[in-house]
């Protein structure tokens, strides 16, 4: 089945005027909303961290997607934004490769090489874990609650008091992705690597989705120019490994055979198993219903589970089982129920403050996507209803959108609405969708929907010109004020660092430490400064305290350079 060859032409009535205005007062109406957003979180009922960036950083972007929507008017910015377009649908691999190098910057000097978030450390330690040759991580007993503060416990790392043996609480092959990076001393090169992929993903999936178009170009420049793309892509957040192995599943199933239905299922696995299983069992679903269309049905799903079952086995019930051998949590015992709790402290019917705090997650889509991509998603998808491979696409965003209103979690940390991210492929392909007519003569027939189109790339040309250095800047200024909470020695050597976790903004993600404790820096959770001095008396007596203040204390040898001085 294919879409209605005249219908993508409804998509520039408006005109670029018309998309200007409506783009703009979108936009503005969210910034208004956000302006009258009371600053008390506990008003909002949301995370500390996700009210802070959706009111202090969100606002700004958004006041830069509206700069963009103006600038694109220019008539040269537009024609130099369709050459540009011109020259990526002939280019794409050098685009790529250009692409991963700015990524790979963007990496070590905007996001400063270091894992943020919880949830990234918690994959990066496991990398580290899997780099060193072993499957677990080794501390003394004595130092669990001092190395792995007791509020992260079992929900960022799984850790035995008794052995005092750790690992990651999440599903390990994102931790696998990385280890190859981490083992080379680069662990921050494994998401450039896989946001170069997965523009060469999404272009190909453009290209086939609506062949003899130049939907493939569009959709991986729409996908570049993206900040959000951008930053997921630049963190040690899994979101882009999600993103990516969905791509290659979506492409291996869109002209499926028995061959490419198993090859699917063995991405599928991995991207099962990348952290926890949701964001793919969503993305999936739409894909697994498509098959039992086909004639051949039970073959297809038979070899796509078998495709799914090696890894998932392995990697999923056997991590489960292994970690629940580290630290029990009762998790697969069904005796006590266990189970069933931990299931209602993950979802549950939203609630007004869930249902609200989704709204503003849309908005985030809306804003740290390209200016008027999401609103030509909407247009590409009801434009192509009637091609089967675009309704089961656009059933993979929606069926990840309304599945992740039953998560109890607002998202606290994330660039975007990274809980989309898993779906959020489907942004650009269906915005390009939009555009997409059978052929070049039949396009270049079409002013307007030319001149709509000149329009669009011309706001993913300015939007990788002016909204990604922006919030680059926006993310490494946040990083550096958070790098900053930890206290500081100005003698060189080994050191402990105390790290208060009421002396700063989330100032307890700063304890990160090396899995076997080894390196010269070691980082405590502090118990206050009387404890703190008598951990250090009776485990590093030949250290003496060089800094206090109220972000903790630094302890390390006694600076006798300069008391010779």
């Amino acid at each position: 089945m294919t879409a209605n060859p005249k219908a993508p032409a409804t998509s520039t009535r408006l005109g670029v005027q018309g998309l200007f205005l409506v783009s703009v007062a979108v936009t503005m109406a969210g910034m208004l909303w956000i302006r009258s957003l009371p600053p008390d979180p506990l008003a909002l009922k949301w995370e500390s961290i996700f009210r802070y960036l959706f009111l202090y950083e969100d606002y700004w972007l958004a006041a830069g997607g509206c700069v963009v929507l103006a600038l694109a008017l220019a008539p040269g910015v537009r024609a130099a934004s369709y050459g540009l377009l011109r020259w990526l649908d002939k280019n794409i691999a050098v685009a790529a490769l250009l692409y991963f190098v700015l990524l790979s910057m963007g990496a070590f000097f905007v996001y400063h090489a270091h894992p943020l978030s919880m949830d990234e450390y918690a994959q990066h330690f496991q990398s580290v874990v899997f780099a060193s040759g072993s499957v677990a991580g080794q501390i003394p007993a004595e130092l669990v609650d001092w190395v792995v503060p007791p509020v992260f416990q079992s929900h960022f790392l799984s850790v035995s008091p008794g052995s005092g043996r750790i690992v990651s609480s999440y599903w390990p092959s994102f931790a696998l992705l990385m280890t190859p990076f981490t083992a080379l001393g680069v662990p921050w090169l494994c998401n450039p690597v896989l946001g170069a992929a997965s523009v060469l993903l999404i272009h190909r999936l453009g290209s086939e989705l609506f062949p003899r178009t130049d939907a493939g170009a569009l959709a991986a420049l729409l996908t570049m120019a993206s900040p959000a793309f951008f930053t997921n892509s630049i963190s040690f957040y899994s979101m882009t490994a999600h993103l990516t192995l969905n791509a290659a599943f979506t492409l291996c199933l869109l002209k499926p055979t028995m061959v490419r239905a198993f090859i699917a299922g063995v991405i599928g696995s991995i991207a099962l198993t990348l952290h926890n299983p949701f964001p793919h069992v969503l993305y999936a679903i739409p894909w697994v219903v498509r098959l039992s269309w086909s004639s051949n049905r039970l073959k297809l799903i038979a070899v796509l589970a078998g495709g799914y079952l090696p890894l998932t086995l392995v990697l999923g019930l056997g991590w489960a089982i292994f970690k629940e051998g580290i630290a029990p949590s009762g998790l697969l015992d069904s005796q006590d129920g266990s189970s069933a709790w931990r299931l209602q402290s993950v979802f549950a019917a939203p609630n007004a403050a869930l249902l609200y705090a989704r709204l503003a997650a849309t908005f985030k889509l809306w804003v740290w996507a390209v200016p008027t991509c999401m609103l030509f998603a909407c247009v590409g998808a009801w434009l192509h209803r009637r091609n089967d491979r675009v309704t089961v696409l656009s059933a993979s965003a929606l069926l990840t959108f309304v599945g992740y209103l039953f998560v109890v979690f607002h998202q606290g940390h994330g660039w975007g609405y990274r809980y989309f991210h898993s779906a959020w492929l489907t942004l650009p392909l269906l915005a390009a969708g939009a555009f997409a007519l059978p052929g070049t003569g039949a396009a270049a027939s079409n002013r307007r929907l030319v001149e709509v189109k000149k329009y669009v790339s011309a706001c993913a040309m300015l939007s990788g010109l002016i909204l990604i250095p922006f919030n680059s800047f926006q993310v490494h200024r946040f990083i550096s004020r958070h790098l900053e909470q930890e206290p500081q020695a100005m003698v060189g050597g080994p050191h402990v660092t105390f790290i208060s976790a009421s002396g700063g903004y989330y100032s307890i993600d700063l304890v990160q430490n090396d899995p076997f404790l080894r390196g010269p820096m070691l980082r405590l959770l502090s118990r206050g400064h009387e404890k703190d001095a008598e951990l250090i008396r009776e485990r590093f007596p030949d250290m003496v305290l060089l800094v206090r203040d109220p972000r903790g204390s630094v302890y390390g040898p006694a600076p006798q350079e300069r008391a010779a001085e």
